[in-house]
């Protein structure tokens, strides 16, 4: 079990069979997250032994460690917990554990990197975007300026529209992979006032069911089966440009004789 207190924040998170789970939230755990930061807290160095032993309140206040910036506590199976705080005392990064009861001087970027841990940043942020792109077999495009809708027969593309446009049967699959890739960059605590959806990209599986539906605002987004608004990187969002499945494919060069 893992606890940590920081920015005014305290989440806990605990193992559930091989997996890690919020211990109060539905929410899933990015799990390579959770590896990561524990491999790091292993991995942080000591700088400077600054004092051993069970330190008195005097002590502490005279290391700054009344008022710790913030403590991570890792509970175990068949051991007693192993509770670290970290505070600053004249720019000077200190740490203080227990079992066995140290004082010490730290790299203080290494744990400014640790407090940054917010409990969104421990969060799945691409199961919202995990379907097989296989499946997909039908794409509603829509957006203020056009709407479009494609559906695929057998291994070809074809514009259902009643209108004679061609399509480039390359960038299509590379749009529907390219929305399987996204990952959510911040999670929005509430729906954007100034949600106005510019783009609505819709996916539909073989039985006309929508596997996903994107709308996308500036860098804001929303998909149809999540319930929380967030953001998207700005790169991810350039490669969704879904007018270019509308090119002609560039035509290979013929070698000259």
């Amino acid at each position: 079990q893992i606890k940590n207190s920081a920015n005014k924040e305290v989440f806990t998170l605990k193992k559930d069979g091989p997996n890690w789970v919020f211990a109060d939230s539905a929410n899933n755990v990015d799990q390579n997250r959770v590896r990561e930061f524990l491999s790091k807290l292993n991995n942080n160095k000591v700088d400077e032994y600054v004092a051993e032993g069970k330190p008195d309140s005097v002590q502490l206040n005279k290391w700054g460690f009344n008022s710790s910036l913030f403590a991570i506590t890792l509970n175990f199976k068949e051991a007693k917990p192993w509770i670290a705080e970290f505070t600053e005392n004249n720019k000077v990064a200190l740490l203080k554990t227990n079992e066995p009861f140290f004082i010490l001087k730290v790299n203080n970027q290494d744990w400014t990197d640790l407090k940054a841990r917010s409990k969104d940043s421990f969060r799945d942020r691409s199961e919202m975007f995990r379907f097989d792109p296989n499946s997909i077999t039908r794409i509603d495009l829509d957006s203020p300026v056009k709407k479009a809708h494609l559906s695929k027969d057998n291994s070809k593309w074809v514009l259902m529209d009643d209108v004679k446009q061609a399509l480039n049967q390359e960038k299509i699959p590379q749009l529907i992979s390219e929305i399987s890739k996204l990952e959510v960059k911040n999670f929005l605590p509430a729906k954007p006032k100034n949600f106005l959806p510019q783009k609505v990209i819709t996916l539909k599986n073989f039985k006309q069911e929508t596997v996903i539906e994107l709308s996308v605002s500036d860098e804001m987004a929303k998909v149809s089966n999540y319930p929380q608004y967030f953001t998207l990187d700005k790169a991810s969002i350039d490669k969704l440009q879904w007018e270019q499945v509308f090119s002609e494919p560039t035509p290979a060069s013929t070698p000259k004789k």
